[in-house]
């Protein structure tokens, strides 16, 4: 069952089995995207069926923004009326069937994978597992004719040619009847109208034969840098059977050469070659403001010092483009999240660099990409459960047609603003840009450098980035933030994560360069509209009453209302996207929107309104708003409206501390925390002789709380090595704290760090510096195996000596620390340690970036695996 493995990838499936595989073979149960594909769950139909349904965030795939079109009011009916608590829902098999992006995935999916399948030699009558029967009389029949890519590349996409270019393609001709065919095929390819080729065929085809037909024309001359577009049409009889198919093309016209020097780090010259084919002059960046520079594929990989010349460079006003860098080093030295597929659809963010393209420029580029292996060799992943070993995401087969190796889920908390989206929910970028300091950093994931010469439409990409990443004027930081308000509005611009200065005057500093705006601000009204007629920036928090200072007024939403699809076209919108303005259903309780005073944008969400020289933003984007701990069909919406929120501040010149990261990459730091520990018996109790007759955890003692802290008594200490089973606890059951002092590098301070102990037997408070981290208890699932891995927040994290202590009640045979081993067999009762084969290995702190948490959850996924049965990340792979 491949789920949503890529679409190119499912079609090339078959090429070893094509070329060299034991014939013939037929596909039970034939594994188009179903049901349980779309869902949160992913334990079969354990989880999967009464978990929550993600159909139209999945379909954004494919559809990009008329997913959420397409989205009907019943669906998110549907999704809120099934939810039950927590992670259950009511079950609902079966049930995504009837809506309307289903059934688009279907048409889609199986149109493209029967017909490349069938041409690799599969015969028809394949049996998918969703009842829905859309496309299926067009490519399951004993016949079928279809429009292909070249020869030797029959899956090829091919789609965008520069004129005077030969187009090659073929047609494909199937037999599966048990008799010899007659057949007749025509041909007629357009432009503009204009026939360019056309050609007439027919022949008789052999029981079982799979005729390639192939055939070109020349597409022609076009104005400068116009486009036109193009389709070849095709009918085809076989038998008494007609089949008929399209094929949309676009041919472009030849474009001036760049001109202009840039400077360049790119020790494998494959930027630069890009570069020089568009018609720059480049030479060896010197580490000085004299030219723009472009960092080549994978420099910051290979120089760690890079980064850190870069920012002095930026922040005075430097422009910097980096080009795509090894997916699994963004994700462990810069902290991104990165889409661990291939991406080949990716979808405009309205911006100046995307003002000429649509989204059929950008999908499907000729070529192969070449950032991540094509055909990786896997040695498994250990999952809990009885199934096979699988990788965490799927398998991944081929590269052809790729537009970007490793989308970045769009940074939150931060200024990165999206210039392009793709994948899951739009959540993910190819291509990004910060204002820091003066200047401007732009990083681009797409895979240029593969497909500049080959595709013209990627060469059109290439250069209006490259242009505008060096050339558009920049947008200088504010100097100086200003939030006037109260305690719970700078809790939530917190929350948000912008840097920020407080005012409790009802005056405006001096040199204010963007001012906040609680709900319950006390400003002098005169003083707050000079401020912005003279050119001053205010973002004002959202509220549920007018601002009382500049006349917008407020409004409840109509009844159903589900945020919105509509972006306003404004400088400070710039990097929204319908995907973080809509939510997944509408609220139970009103919420406000801006209703008059002020430029409406998002149906109210946001209000704009010019004073002078001057603007102020109204935002009714409130991530508190959704109750996501409780009603968790809103985690996805309180995280995208998070990001919503600080896309508008940093269009207002908002800093946010996490962007430094870009600048500071560094190795995942690993502090080792096996070995001797002090642990001292804060309550000794009876072993209990059954786990029936065990006592409950009565909560830490006050004992045990003296023992927590950054200071302790130093007496009556025992040491002890760990990880491992405690001699106390195989004779005892109680509680028992356990301390150890590390030494973090300074380097180091003030991140946020994972602590990683293992497997606990039975119940834990975890403390950092006399704070309790986190703890698990009877609530949690078979807790006893449950590993232990919290978040220490950056602001525990000092350099220098810093004390973590664990306080154990163990209620029940052995107890200690189990270790980061394999998994137990989970097919036992409640299995102990020895039993298990656990490792005894594995107490580590964790240097991590807070995105690789899963939102809400406390879960921390390092590699995405701590979420597999139910969690955020939606690329977790399940072969149903």
């Amino acid at each position: 069952y491949l789920d949503l493995i890529p679409l190119q990838e499912r079609e090339d499936w078959l090429s070893a089995w094509a070329e060299n595989g034991e014939m013939p073979v037929s596909m039970i149960e034939f594994g188009t995207p179903m049901d349980c594909t779309y869902r949160r769950g992913r334990h079969g139909f354990e989880s999967n069926i009464t978990s929550e349904p993600l159909l139209t965030e999945f379909a954004a795939i494919y559809f990009g923004n008329g997913a959420y079109a397409a989205e009907e009011p019943k669906y998110r009916q549907y999704l809120r009326g099934l939810f039950l608590g927590g992670m259950l829902y009511k079950s609902s098999e079966n049930q995504l069937d009837d809506y309307a992006n289903n059934h688009k995935i279907q048409q889609l999916f199986r149109v493209n994978t029967w017909r490349s399948w069938r041409t690799a030699g599969l015969p028809g009558g394949l049996r998918t597992w969703s009842w829905m029967q859309d496309a299926l009389k067009e490519v399951n029949g004993p016949t079928l004719a279809w429009i292909a890519g070249p020869s030797g590349a029959y899956t090829a996409k091919d789609h965008h040619f520069r004129t005077g270019q030969t187009i090659d393609k073929q047609i494909v001709l199937i037999n599966d009847t048990r008799e010899p065919q007659d057949f007749t095929a025509e041909w007629t390819a357009t432009v503009g109208g204009t026939s360019v080729g056309k050609r007439r065929i027919q022949g008789k085809l052999a029981v079982s034969e799979i005729r390639f037909v192939p055939f070109h024309f020349v597409a022609p001359a076009d104005a400068d840098r116009g486009k036109a577009d193009g389709q070849i049409a095709l009918t085809a009889a076989i038998g008494g059977v007609r089949h008929q198919d399209a094929f949309a093309f676009r041919v472009f016209g030849e474009e001036s050469p760049a001109r202009g020097h840039i400077a360049v780090v790119d020790p494998s010259g494959l930027t630069t070659r890009m570069l020089e084919h568009l018609g720059y002059q480049t030479h060896a960046w010197k580490g000085d403001g004299a030219s723009p520079v472009v960092i080549g594929r994978d420099a910051l990989k290979g120089d760690a010092g890079l980064a850190a010349r870069l920012e002095p460079y930026v922040r005075s006003g430097g422009r910097a483009l980096v080009c795509a860098q090894d997916p699994e080093w963004m994700r462990q030295s810069l902290g991104w999240r990165i889409c661990p597929q291939v991406t080949r659809r990716v979808f405009p963010v309205h911006s100046s660099v995307t003002h000429d393209l649509i989204p059929d420029d950008l999908r499907d580029w000729s070529g192969s990409s070449t950032l991540i292996a094509a055909y990786p060799k896997y040695v498994g992943n250990y999952l809990r459960g009885n199934e096979r070993e699988q990788p965490y995401a799927g398998w991944h087969w081929g590269n052809r047609g790729g537009v970007s190796s490793a989308a970045i889920e769009k940074p939150h908390r931060s200024g990165w603003r999206p210039l392009l989206e793709c994948e899951f929910d739009l959540a993910y970028t190819p291509l990004m840009e910060l204002d820091y300091g003066q200047g401007r950093i732009t990083v681009c994931t797409l895979d240029l450098e593969d497909h500049v010469v080959a595709d013209p439409a990627a060469k059109r990409m290439a250069g209006s980035l490259v242009d505008d990443a060096l050339h558009r004027p920049l947008s200088p930081r504010a100097s100086k933030v200003v939030y006037a308000g109260g305690p719970a509005g700078a809790a939530w611009l917190d929350r948000i994560g912008v840097s920020y200065q407080r005012t409790a005057a009802a005056g405006i500093p001096e040199d204010t360069g963007l001012l906040l705006v609680g709900p319950d601000a006390a400003l002098d009204v005169e003083a707050l509209r000079a401020y912005v007629k003279e050119g001053g920036r205010a973002f004002f928090l959202p509220r549920a009453q007018a601002d009382g200072g500049l006349n917008v007024t407020l409004k409840p939403a109509v009844a159903g209302f589900a945020g919105s699809l509509s972006v306003p076209r404004w400088t400070e919108a710039q990097g929204l996207s319908a995907s973080d303005l809509r939510w997944r259903t509408d609220l139970e309780t009103s919420s406000w929107v801006v209703s008059g005073g002020a430029q409406i944008g998002a149906d109210g969400l946001i209000g704009r309104r010019v004073i002078g020289r001057g603007v102020a933003v109204f935002c009714q984007v409130d991530p508190d708003r959704f109750q996501a701990d409780e009603k968790t069909y809103f985690r996805y919406t309180r995280w995208r409206s998070t990001r919503a929120v600080a896309q508008l501040l940093s269009n207002l010149g908002a800093s946010f501390p996490a962007d430094r990261r870009i600048f500071h990459a560094v190795d995942r730091l690993v502090l080792d925390l096996d070995g001797e520990w002090q642990m001292k018996v804060t309550q000794r109790l009876a072993a209990a002789p059954s786990e029936a007759s065990a006592p409950s955890d009565p909560g830490v003692s006050e004992a045990a709380r003296r023992l927590v802290g950054v200071s302790a008594p130093a007496d009556g200490w025992t040491a002890v090595t760990l990880p491992g089973m405690l001699p106390f606890f195989k004779d005892n059951d109680g509680e028992a704290v356990f301390r150890k002092e590390i030494v973090v590098p300074e380097s180091a301070a003030g991140q946020d760090m994972m602590l990683s102990l293992g497997a606990l037997d039975d119940f834990d408070n975890t403390y950092v510096n006399g704070e309790e981290i986190g703890h698990t208890d009877a609530k949690t699932a078979s807790w006893w195996l449950a590993t232990r891995q919290y978040l220490v927040p950056g602001r525990l994290v000092k350099a220098g000596k810093n004390v973590i202590a664990v306080r154990v009640f163990d209620r029940f045979h052995e107890g200690g620390f189990v270790g980061n081993g394999p998994p137990p067999d989970p097919q036992a009762d409640r299995p102990g340690p020895q039993a298990t084969g656990v490792s005894t290995a594995g107490l580590r702190m964790y240097l991590t970036p807070r995105s690789e948490w899963a939102e809400g959850t406390g879960v921390y996924c390092p590699d995405y695996r701590t979420d597999f049965p139910m969690g955020d990340n939606p690329y977790r792979y399940y072969r149903w």
